[in-house]
């Protein structure tokens, strides 16, 4: 997990295909390199973000779901 500069994002975005983007942005890019790179924001000021940031909590599902046995 990394935070991103408003220029490496722009970056990313500019070089790489968009999978998927909603109402706030794009969320999934595929590199021209062949890495799926996942977005995170928070949306709202107060939130439990605060307390786990949505990329630790996708970094902890993805680990049990290949604990599994289901390919993540």
């Amino acid at each position: 997990m990394k935070c991103l500069t408003l220029e490496e994002y722009q970056q990313f975005v500019a070089h790489s295909s968009v999978l998927e983007q909603d109402g706030y942005g794009v969320k999934v890019l595929a590199t021209a390199e062949g890495m799926i790179i996942k977005l995170f924001r928070r949306k709202r000021f107060l939130s439990s973000v605060i307390l786990k940031s949505y990329a630790t909590r996708f970094v902890e599902n993805a680990r049990r779901l290949q604990s599994l046995g289901i390919e993540t």
